[in-house]
């Protein structure tokens, strides 16, 4: 329930936040892509150049791979190449 003295949409940034903040929303349920990031974050970072890279390369990386993990999965297949 929303009271009074909580922070206000503006002061949070998004609806998003204060749902979170008052409590009225159930948290999401992880969809595969989160899952696949999640286990494989790590060592795309490290084939990208390591600590240093820009998250946005390691994120370009994973998408690439996980679009080749769908196609292998449609195919029957599940191996995925470390390009």
């Amino acid at each position: 329930m929303w009271t009074a003295n909580q922070p206000t949409v503006a002061e949070l940034g998004s609806t998003t936040a204060v749902s979170r903040v008052c409590g009225c929303v159930q948290p999401r349920q992880t969809t595969g892509f989160s899952a696949f990031v999640k286990d494989k974050f790590k060592s795309a970072r490290q084939a990208c150049g390591g600590p240093g890279t820009p998250h946005k390369a390691v994120m370009s990386r994973l998408a690439d791979q996980w679009a080749q993990h769908k196609a292998t999965a449609a195919m029957g297949t599940m191996q995925i190449s470390e390009q």
